[in-house]
């Protein structure tokens, strides 16, 4: 039953807070540098709001299907790795940065795309990622063995 609750609870979270570091990873390689002056201005504050939502909802379509597909096999096989998940979030950074070839076409973007991957992975990882893998019942252990006999 703590299985099932921590597939249903923590698996979703995960992937929120993956969509959620990773998008606010390439706006922060956006706009990391003009931030103290886009929120002196509200119509500048009101731009970047939308871009975060934007970006929230393209990185989530994004990795929808592909992250379902990882999940499922990483809860399969208890696969628990941190570098596991990096390496599922940078591909499929990179991956979205292929497909998108017209939004993300300079090479700054691309490896932003890409470090955004990263990010969303060690973000999974932290919430459900570590808890992979249904629990397996206890392996009872070997019955000890009998002590000999002597004849007679």
């Amino acid at each position: 039953m703590a299985d099932l609750l921590r597939l249903v609870i923590l698996v979703p979270l995960g992937f929120i807070a993956a969509v959620l570091a990773a998008a606010f990873t390439v706006l922060a390689g956006w706009y990391g540098h003009q931030t103290a002056d886009i929120f002196t201005d509200v119509e500048q504050t009101g731009y970047l709001i939308g871009v975060a939502v934007w970006l929230v909802l393209e990185v989530g379509a994004l990795a929808a299907v592909p992250t379902f597909v990882v999940v499922v096999l990483a809860e399969l096989f208890r696969w628990r790795s941190v570098f596991f998940y990096l390496a599922v979030g940078g591909a499929l950074g990179l991956l979205a940065s292929q497909l998108n070839g017209m939004l993300w076409d300079t090479p700054k973007d691309q490896l932003l795309l890409v470090a955004a991957g990263f990010v969303g992975g060690l973000a999974y990882w932290l919430v459900a990622g570590r808890l992979a893998g249904l629990a397996r019942a206890p392996e009872t252990p070997p019955a000890p063995p009998l002590p000999p006999t002597s004849p007679g």
